[in-house]
């Protein structure tokens, strides 16, 4: 007797008539094999690998598939009953055993892969817009608590015997290697130079000597070239390491890097680390004198704003728009007017105003407030990302989580809570190509931390939708016509312990995609 007459008998025998095998009436059965396929589905894909429960697929036919286990328990329930067991095994009826076990091992499996994973939270949403960078959407999350050994009290944490430089530069060299998956840090560099040039010039090569590098630094909170405090600025160490990997690295030359803030002074904090080292480095800020040149207007350079009331232009930099390369150098910070202040908003300290003929962004505050914002609003931190000579131009984004802050200014390091800093400084370093991507990372980093205005994430959400955002806002920086597209991918993490996205649960879905190095 072959296993499928086996079936057939006994479900001819264990049933009522309203459910028999007559082909006339494979109607009755439409609904149990549409669950039986989603209940085969689910096993087949969540099984193996747990983490897929998340996937909007698994969860729809998640109710189907534990919908399927009730209907057949029912459907075979006095088998299953202790009596019905009895009798089955008499007759040497094992079929109805070996049904049994088959559903109670994937009733198990169903249950823990559904308990153990938590669903997606309000925060989770799927991926939208176009992830960036040799490896599209890619985020590389450093975290090493050995090199930040501050007490919290004595001097500054700045100083080197408190943030420990060898391992700040192992922690980037290793970000960049593990960002382009090179072998090593020399085709790491030549491959983000020669990805860029490809992706944005039309030609496929590397850095060229003679070619400028201008990296934005994050100053927010310095006035003076003398100041010495414990707010949180850039820290000297993690720009060292920049400066030294490229002229040690990436063969570029150190009259050839441009350090700049237009709008506050550069102080001796960071100036003597570097100078000390690589005198030959141009310095560039908003006072000028003591080896820092003062920043230019380029009266030829314009950036428009759409979606804002206002219709001023602003200028940019010389420093930026003779520059063949930005890097992009801010502080993993929160903001009490923009909820966060990460590397878009970063180039507030890069923008001549139109209105005020200073190198200020105060016209440009009540457009990235998110103290009254709906999600359905523009946001001028597009045009700043989108901008040929700011977003377009920037070869590399970097966040500076050494020491997290809760506040843009006037805030000393913050000890943070969550997984897995318990209670110590964030000690962290965050580098992507893709400034959306890098921008959700961080933010998530924050919002779990602590509690952030409504829609501070607006700004991203319409970056990754630029070419038709919620808002409608035709994004067009340079007024010519030509609308932005997609500046990166944005979503949200699945959970604070995990910390997974799209790309992490599957490599072939479209997404954020955090590697995490742990030293």
């Amino acid at each position: 007797m072959t296993f499928f007459k086996e079936i057939s008998e006994w479900i001819e025998k264990n049933n009522k008539d309203d459910y028999n095998t007559d082909p006339n009436n494979w109607y009755k059965w439409w609904m149990p094999l549409v669950a039986f396929g989603a209940f085969i589905w689910f096993v087949v894909r969540v099984i193996p690998k747990p983490s897929r429960i998340r996937y909007p697929c698994q969860r729809a036919a998640a109710p189907l598939a534990m919908g399927f286990i009730v209907w057949i328990i029912g459907f075979f329930g006095m088998s299953f009953s202790i009596r019905g067991i009895m009798k089955n095994i008499k007759s040497r009826n094992y079929l109805s055993l070996i049904l049994l076990l088959l559903i109670f091992i994937a009733a198990s499996g169903l249950y823990i892969s559904t308990s153990y994973y938590e669903p997606a939270t309000a925060n989770n949403i799927n991926p939208i817009g176009e992830g960036q960078g040799i490896n599209p959407g890619r985020v590389v999350w450093n975290y090493n608590p050995e090199a930040t050994n501050w007490d919290g009290n004595s001097n500054y944490w700045w100083n080197s015997e408190n943030t420990d430089y060898i391992k700040v530069k192992n922690m980037f060299n290793t970000s960049i290697i593990h960002l382009t998956d090179a072998g090593n840090i020399e085709k790491a560099w030549h491959q983000i130079f020669t990805h860029f040039n490809s992706t944005y010039r039309n030609t496929s090569r590397g850095f060229q000597q003679g070619e400028l590098i201008a990296v934005k630094l994050n100053l927010n909170t310095h006035s003076s070239y003398t100041e010495r405090s414990n707010e949180i600025n850039i820290s000297p160490q993690v720009v060292l390491s920049l400066v030294e990997s490229l002229v040690n690295n990436a063969n570029v030359k150190a009259s050839n890097i441009i350090l700049f803030d237009a709008s506050r002074p550069l102080g001796d904090y960071l100036y003597d680390v570097i100078y000390d080292k690589y005198p030959e480095v141009r310095f560039v800020d908003n006072k000028g004198g003591q080896g820092r040149q003062k920043v230019k207007v380029d009266q030829k350079s314009a950036i428009y704003y759409q979606g804002i009331d206002y219709n001023k232009i602003d200028r940019l930099p010389k420093s930026v728009t003779n520059a063949d390369y930005l890097i992009n150098i801010a502080n993993l910070k929160k903001h009490s007017l923009a909820g966060v202040t990460l590397t878009a908003k970063n180039h507030f300290g890069t923008i001549y105003s139109g209105h005020y003929n200073s190198w200020t962004p105060m016209h440009l505050h009540d457009g990235v407030s998110a103290r009254n914002r709906t999600e359905k609003l523009g946001n001028p931190l597009v045009n700043l990302i989108g901008h040929e000579q700011i977003g377009q131009k920037t070869l590399l984004y970097i966040i500076d989580g050494l020491y997290g802050g809760m506040n843009q200014q006037s805030v000393e390091p913050y000890r943070w809570k969550m997984e897995p800093f318990n209670g110590s400084w964030s000690s962290s370093l965050f580098i992507s190509q893709d400034p959306i991507a890098i921008d959700s990372v961080a933010f998530d980093f924050l919002k779990t931390e602590t509690d952030l205005l409504p829609y501070s994430d607006n700004y991203l959400h319409e970056g990754a939708l630029a070419d038709n955002p919620s808002s409608g806002v035709k994004y067009d920086p340079e007024n010519d016509g030509n609308m932005l597209k997609s500046l990166g991918v944005h979503e949200h993490w699945n959970n604070k312990e995990e910390k997974f996205y799209n790309k992490n649960i599957d490599s072939d879905d479209k997404g954020i995609e955090l590697i995490k190095i742990n030293n």
